[in-house]
């Protein structure tokens, strides 16, 4: 599948309420992939909804964009570090690594 098919199956998921669809989208958004115009303006927030929703990759990609203070989020290590650790707080369903 090319990545604007991709694009478009992720927006319709999301628009559903898909979390890990709605932080892939972000990821598109992001990297400026499926025909989107690269914005982290855009990913940010979506970012936000996905991790709200329970997706713990959004959780950390949320907490990269506030330490780094990207996509219109102030930069703040406190709220990074909330969100790294909800992250790893995260049931992913792959068990503990060793």
């Amino acid at each position: 599948m090319d990545d604007e098919a991709a694009m478009r199956h992720y927006r319709a998921a999301a628009d559903r309420g898909h979390p890990q669809a709605q932080c892939n989208l972000a990821v598109l958004y992001e990297h400026g992939r499926g025909g989107l115009t690269q914005s982290e303006a855009m990913a940010a927030p979506l970012f936000r909804v996905a991790a709200d929703n329970g997706d713990g990759d959004a959780m950390f990609n949320l907490g990269v964009y506030c330490e780094q203070g990207r996509g219109g989020l102030p930069k703040s290590r406190e709220d990074a570090a909330m969100w790294y650790r909800k992250a790893a707080s995260v049931d992913d369903g792959f068990g503990d690594a060793k």
